[in-house]
């Protein structure tokens, strides 16, 4: 079969591997990224209501429109099933799978000759292809923005892998065209997702691995067009989104340095993962991995860094006898630069191996092949056994995503530690009770709720949770459940991630979904407020949601204004923040006030600005027909 260059075979054993899993719906981030998200339906195709949907997200800091814009095309198109949504995902997998090919194809005689290459390139496609890493990029709605991302990124590879071999067929041949295809792909994948920023860190790699800067002087000025390009980029973002730097660790549990240490055994997991996935490593949550808090705590972290580096120095010293082990080193290590450095992120997800783990899976087969043929082992035998391991894993994993409830129970089964998990077991509990309205269903919430306490750092979440369970039948909580959650408050760091639960106990009073005892709400307001560690920019949204509450859902206006006013002075600059203040101050019937503070609106600092505050233009519209239609 290698002896063909037709990707046929795998492409369709990747719709194959799929196909169990396509009937399941949504799940998890899928909510409040997709389903949730009313931009993605305008009730129209201008281009007002397409920038609210591509803008929508408050994913990174590039908001990622050409991701939103592509889940909000299901709806313009009269779909919205997650049937729809999964499929689109497939056919960007495969798609992927044959630009993967298409560049090992291309790349491989140099790495391994010219006898061996077909071999190589159509294994290294087959084991990508039916990796079970790479399921959530299909099943996992919202991980389309990793595999559409990647997409762009690989178009990006493969017009400089032609342009770069158009150069050595052709000295004269000028690399522009290729630099430039490569420039628009890279800002069309980091507009899907930020990652695309290692498209030229890939480029690098494959320029040392493959062509050892063969002829690259004239390589010279569109490098440093790069170069210039991307330091402009960065700085841009620095500019425009400072707060998606500046704060990010006041949203995390562990520091910079923290993280970092506990990275290096992340990243020795994930190669495991890749090399010899086991179905007891494979889950969607990892917040059961322990961190690093020194070298030497645990001891596993300077042994994993150890031998991290020993890989580096190791591939490098052998690049020139073993090609392949060097490219798929450092190729993983420069695909988890981002992801997996200081960049203050949850800890471990498996879908970050999406692109890198296509380095390691180049050495598995390369090391295949050389056992085959040291051992006179038919041709692709022992790649064609691996490939049907992988493909029956991922099989196994995508008949557990045919189901919302299969799935959660399988991840509670088979990472019965892990406290994110059991709380999304209750959240799928809780759907289906609020769906049919069976008690059996709520009870099983109220349960998974109660055992995910006390399981990990975020016990927050499903402490709020168990009290809106019981809120929405108009039950109190038990006291514990009271005693606990002001005892979190004051004992954690009060992260914007996990006070959100705050806010969304005030919107299901305030949509009359539940009665939460109003005393329990302010309380916790209260000793939210009082946190010595409280950031400002965490204490600002909780003095918006506190004065909403107050306006929305209490009545009690005077406590209302007096709240949002604080805030307003405090943030004269932020618009979400006055126009909270100017609406409060609507409903109080004190219109001139309000057409005060919303002439006093900031108006956007410039484009980009005018761009990522679009959240708030129907309300803003909203809030101005109604003073103009009630002036006093």
């Amino acid at each position: 079969m290698t002896r063909h260059s037709s990707i046929l075979p795998v492409l369709l054993l990747g719709a194959l591997v799929y196909l169990p899993g396509l009937t399941g719906g949504f799940a998890f981030d899928d909510y409040p990224n997709i389903v949730d998200n009313t931009a993605l339906r305008p009730p129209a195709l201008d281009v007002d209501s397409l920038l609210d949907a591509a803008f929508s997200s408050v994913s990174g800091p590039l908001r990622r429109p050409i991701a939103s814009l592509s889940f909000a095309a299901h709806y313009a198109l009269g779909g919205g099933s997650a049937l729809d949504f999964k499929l689109v995902n497939l056919a960007i997998h495969l798609l992927n799978a044959w630009l993967v090919f298409a560049i090992t194809r291309r790349i491989a005689p140099r790495l391994v000759g010219a006898r061996q290459a077909p071999a190589l390139a159509f294994g290294t496609t087959l084991l990508w292809t039916l990796h079970p890493l790479q399921l959530t990029a299909v099943l996992y709605v919202v991980q389309r923005m990793t595999s559409l991302s990647a997409t762009f990124v690989l178009l990006g590879i493969a017009a400089y892998v032609a342009a770069r071999e158009g150069m050595l067929a052709a000295p004269r041949r000028s690399p522009w065209t290729g630099i430039v295809a490569c420039v628009v792909c890279g800002l069309a994948g980091l507009f899907t997702k930020e990652n695309a920023a290692l498209l030229p860190l890939y480029l690098l790699v494959l320029e040392a691995a493959v062509w050892r800067f063969e002829k690259a002087a004239v390589l010279r000025p569109p490098a440093v067009a790069l170069v210039v390009v991307g330091a402009g980029i960065a700085v841009w973002l620095l500019a425009v989104r400072p707060e998606s730097f500046t704060t990010a660790n006041i949203n995390r549990y562990f520091t910079p340095e923290q993280r970092l240490l506990t990275e290096f055994r992340i990243l020795v997991f994930y190669l495991g993962q890749i090399l010899l996935p086991l179905p007891s490593t494979l889950s969607l949550f990892h917040d059961t991995f322990a961190l690093s808090t020194s070298l030497l705590a645990p001891p596993t972290t300077i042994a994993s860094l150890a031998g991290l580096v020993a890989l580096l120095a190791g591939s490098f010293a052998l690049r020139r006898r073993w090609p392949v082990l060097f490219f798929g080193a450092w190729w993983f290590i420069a695909g988890h630069l981002l992801e997996s450095t200081l960049v203050q992120l949850d800890l471990v997800y498996e879908h970050r191996n999406y692109l890198p783990s296509l380095g390691p899976l180049a050495i598995l087969v390369d090391v295949l092949l050389r056992l085959e043929a040291r051992i006179a082992l038919r041709p692709q035998f022992l790649v064609g056994a691996v490939a049907l391991c992988f493909a029956a894993l991922t099989v196994m994993r995508a008949l557990q995503w045919s189901d919302p409830l299969a799935l959660a129970l399988a991840e509670a089964r088979h990472n019965p530690r892990s406290q994110t998990t059991v709380y999304e077991l209750g959240r799928i509990y809780h759907r289906l009770y609020e769906r049919e309205q069976r008690e059996d269903f709520r009870n099983q919430a109220r349960a998974e709720f109660q055992r995910a306490i006390g399981m990990g750092a975020e016990d927050f979440m499903p402490l709020t949770a168990l009290v809106a369970s019981y809120a929405r039948t108009d039950e109190a909580p038990p006291a514990t459940v009271r005693e606990a959650l002001l005892a979190d408050l004051r004992d954690q760091k009060p992260t914007e991630k996990r006070l959100y639960s705050l806010y969304v106990l005030t919107l299901c009073q305030q949509y009359k979904h539940c009665r939460v005892d109003v005393d329990l709400t302010v309380e916790l307001f209260s000793a939210a407020l009082d946190h010595p560690q409280l950031a400002p920019p965490v204490r600002g949204r909780l003095l918006e949601w506190l004065g909403t509450y107050y306006s929305n859902v209490l009545g009690d206006l005077p406590a209302a204004r007096r709240i949002l006013r604080e805030l307003t002075d405090e943030n004269p600059d932020v618009a979400e923040y006055r126009l909270a203040y100017a609406e409060a101050l609507y409903v109080a019937g004190d219109h001139a006030a309000a057409a005060a503070q919303f002439a006093r609106l900031p108006a956007p600092r410039g484009p980009w600005e005018r761009l990522t505050d679009r959240h708030l233009r129907p309300r803003i519209a909203k809030l101005g027909a109604r003073l103009a239609a009630n002036p006093r």
